[in-house]
């Protein structure tokens, strides 16, 4: 048998779990578009939503110095990232187009980072789809 051992779900859970621990949460109960660029670091949720929500990441040009990353978990609802139109986000499905979010179904986890020239996910279970034009 070559390759990686599969990772129990629950497993991998427990670990984003560990690591969501004490960091200062962000609630996005609301739909539409929440700027996230204050809030670097913050566990982003869409606790309390009665829809999908879209987190809409700061644009290049606003982040300064420094690798700003930020934790998401959509609970109840699909939580949506949007990268902004002029920058991309790569997952493990690969590098999206420029200006489509990434949506995490519900119960679903991610760690976003900004790594100088794209968004990129450098963490995530369950389930991510990329918005489709």
């Amino acid at each position: 048998m070559s390759g990686y051992p599969k990772i129990p779900l629950r497993f991998l859970q427990q670990q984003f779990d560990t690591i969501y621990a004490g960091l200062t949460l962000l609630e996005l109960a609301n739909s539409g578009s929440v700027p996230v660029s204050l809030h670097s670091g913050a566990l982003v949720t869409n606790r309390g939503a009665s829809g999908a929500v879209v987190a809409a990441l700061p644009s290049a040009a606003d982040l300064g110095t420094g690798l700003p990353s930020w934790p998401f978990r959509a609970l109840s609802y699909a939580l949506r990232i949007d990268p902004g139109t002029a920058e991309n986000l790569r997952y493990s499905g690969g590098a999206m187009a420029a200006g489509e979010y990434l949506e995490l179904a519900a119960e679903s986890s991610c760690i976003v980072t900004w790594d100088g020239t794209e968004w990129i996910v450098t963490a995530e279970t369950g389930t991510l789809t990329e918005e489709t034009p």
